[in-house]
């Protein structure tokens, strides 16, 4: 169930952060849920990925707002120590939000791309069945 880190910026050059549960994102789409990402037009090309308010986080710059919403697969716990972290629910594990791949997180990719700007796909492999 692949979590996604995603940063990029808005119209007015402001950054614009947020985490998204894929999964969760895409079924939604497919459901026809209209507060969805249009996946259809952003795995096409003809619009960026945005995170928002409805998204596991949302971190908007320009005023400093900031939202974290528990998904269907992930419980946002902020930590004192490490910062930001994310449980799964189907076998408890935490997900550490880092600034390098560590043996916490084998599974991480970077990935930069000139329309969507930098992103960092964090998969998660569950320990044991749902």
């Amino acid at each position: 169930m692949p979590q996604k880190l995603y940063r990029t910026r808005d119209s007015k050059g402001f950054n614009v952060s947020g985490y998204i549960d894929l999964e969760q994102s895409i079924r939604r789409f497919r459901e026809g849920d209209p507060t969805s990402h249009s996946w259809s037009n952003i795995l096409a090309g003809n619009r960026r990925l945005q995170p928002n308010s409805q998204d596991l986080s949302f971190i908007a710059w320009k005023n400093g707002r900031v939202f974290y919403n528990d998904t269907d697969n992930y419980k946002v716990i902020p930590d004192p120590v490490r910062g930001l972290c994310f449980s799964f629910k189907g076998d408890g594990a935490m997900i550490y939000i880092e600034k390098k791949i560590t043996e916490d997180h084998p599974s991480c990719l970077f990935i930069e791309s000139p329309m969507h700007g930098s992103a960092v796909i964090y998969d998660h492999r569950i320990r044991r069945k749902l």
